[in-house]
């Protein structure tokens, strides 16, 4: 979302961690960035307000739903060996 200011960005957003585990921000930061490098650097299109918003809250969506946690699917921690 824009401010409508010029190098002005809104209030950070809040993503509280899953019960289950801990976030991944590199996972999560990933997420964030992928679009508008494929945009970039591959696709070459413009990047604007409307795409960094829409990738940030799909990020933030699957964060809150619990997909970036570094608990594994079997309730190790990410790398554990069992």
């Amino acid at each position: 979302p824009s401010t409508g200011r010029p190098g002005r960005f809104p209030p950070p957003l809040r993503c509280p961690a899953p019960a289950s585990g801990g976030v991944d921000a590199g996972a999560l930061v990933r997420a964030v960035s992928a679009p508008l490098f494929l945009r970039l650097f591959i696709t070459r299109e413009p990047i604007d307000d409307g795409l960094a918003g829409q990738a940030a809250a799909a990020a933030l969506a699957a964060a809150r739903a619990g997909v970036f946690t570094t608990v594994g699917t079997a309730g190790t921690q990410r790398g554990e060996v069992t």
